[in-house]
């Protein structure tokens, strides 16, 4: 039976080796393992679950659609705020205003900050993505001359079969992440419009939009949107209102489910006919369709719209 003795012995020398070993002794130490699990996975993914640079990161990335925070330099802009302090309620006081209005200003050393960390991380998790390209390449935040005239071109270009015909209408949803929340506590349908989640109302305005030519619709978006934790019941009966509808007012209609967001983008943009709902992504696809002599339909509350 041990000792107080020998048990008073054992505890010194078990102290004094973690006096050598601090760090490891702390990371080991079994009443902090959870606790050192669960730091070490929120460093891991926590930076790639909010900078959204990739299509590839086999937990979360894949299914981010980021290209318009991007190109908007909305990512770059938040991480030129976190360098430079300029985070609530720092940010509010009068004396720090003008330096956080100048931290996000390209070319200060906050912004480059900024770009070059966002940078760092598509070099190192997202090769070949858009976003990833669009860095390497791009001279200035929304540059929509080297996004839709180079990086989407030259894809479309490749692999002109995948491409969207040009006697039918894509209607892009934003689905996810936002419509699960919204789904819970709100009326999606018949309530109100939700910025990026566009109800009843705003599809009839777009369908008087419409050619009266074309009958085609073709509907895409993803599900899984920033919707890993999620069971997407949401985002199913959201996209079932949206097709009952378009099939109640004459349309054929196609669907097209939860594919990559770069090969989505590609396929958006080079629409002859496109109808956005909400947000950048959206938005920065029209954008798309406009330079290439397509047709966006534009409706009040839309992306790009007031």
């Amino acid at each position: 039976m041990p000792t107080r003795g020998g048990h008073h012995q054992r505890s010194k020398k078990r102290l004094a080796w973690c006096r050598h070993r601090v760090r490891s002794c702390w990371l080991v130490a079994p009443r902090r393992l959870l606790l050192t699990a669960v730091t070490l996975l929120f460093l891991a993914f926590t930076p790639l679950w909010y900078l959204g640079l990739g299509t590839t990161h086999p937990v979360i990335g894949w299914n981010l659609y980021v290209i318009g925070d991007i190109v908007n330099m909305n990512r770059v802009d938040t991480l030129a705020r976190w360098a430079g302090a300029c985070v609530p309620p720092v940010s509010s006081l009068r004396a720090m205003k003008a330096h956080c209005e100048a931290v996000i200003v390209p070319g200060n050393t906050f912004h480059r900050i900024g770009w070059g960390f966002v940078q760092g991380v598509n070099e190192f998790c997202f090769t070949g993505t858009i976003a990833w390209e669009y860095l390497r390449k791009a001279r200035k935040g929304y540059d929509v001359e080297l996004l839709c005239d180079v990086l989407v071109r030259n894809r479309a270009e490749k692999y002109p079969a995948l491409l969207p015909p040009h006697d039918a209408i894509v209607v892009h949803l934003r689905l996810g992440d936002d419509i699960e929340v919204q789904y819970r506590h709100t009326e999606l349908w018949d309530g109100e419009d939700h910025r990026k989640v566009k109800n009843k109302e705003y599809f009839e305005m777009a369908i008087a939009e419409f050619p009266p030519e074309v009958k085609s619709v073709i509907i895409t978006g993803s599900s899984v949107h920033k919707g890993y934790l999620s069971s997407n019941q949401g985002s199913v009966w959201y996209r079932n209102k949206v097709i009952d509808l378009f099939k109640s007012s004459g349309y054929t209609v196609h669907e097209r489910w939860d594919n990559l967001p770069d090969d989505d983008f590609v396929y958006l943009a080079s629409a002859r006919y496109f109808l956005p709902t909400g947000g950048g992504y959206g938005g920065l696809a029209s954008a798309c369709v406009d330079r290439a002599k397509g047709t966006s339909i534009r409706v009040r509350g839309g992306a790009g719209q007031g």
